[in-house]
């Protein structure tokens, strides 16, 4: 007799796992020193946002000399989601918090 495992998943821990990575992508752009100018993208561009993250995926393996791997998939991943990227330009634009820990 085999069982199946039927794992549930709450919208909550999607929520709560989201709003960590737009937390965790708002600090590493910061630290690149690009979050403003890309907070001005997000709320003006359009479907650029969209856009940027196929082009981070395509460009992933020449990118990733640069940064890891995994940091540039969560950058795509929430530029992909629309509210995602709304949330990351409201998190640029807000002020940074000091006990902030590091990405």
């Amino acid at each position: 007799m085999r069982a199946n495992l039927i794992v549930l998943y709450s919208p909550l821990m999607f929520a709560e796992s989201k709003e960590s990575a737009v937390q965790q992508v708002a600090r590493r752009l910061r630290r690149w020193g690009v979050g403003g100018p890309v907070a001005v993208l997000l709320t003006h561009g359009g479907p650029l946002a969209f856009w940027g993250a196929q082009a981070l995926y395509a460009a992933a393996p020449v990118l990733s000399v640069f940064d890891d791997g995994a940091g540039l998939h969560q950058l795509a991943a929430v530029l992909e989601d629309p509210a995602a990227a709304q949330t990351l330009a409201a998190a640029l634009t807000a002020p940074e918090t000091a006990g902030a820990g590091p990405a």
